[in-house]
């Protein structure tokens, strides 16, 4: 079932997956949002490269 149909929000997810012993993924984002910091562009290009 989709998270929206279950009324779950990002931090509902991260908490599921904490619970259940996964690692926590990075948060997502659309390549070139204006609303990211430089440090995660940064990050990104350093660590993932292929994103």
């Amino acid at each position: 079932m989709p998270l929206i149909e279950r009324h779950m929000t990002r931090h509902d997810c991260l908490r599921w997956l904490n619970r259940h012993g996964y690692p926590l993924p990075p948060k997502s984002a659309c390549i070139g949002c204006p609303f990211d910091f430089e440090a995660v562009w940064r990050t990104m290009r350093d660590e993932d490269p292929e994103v």
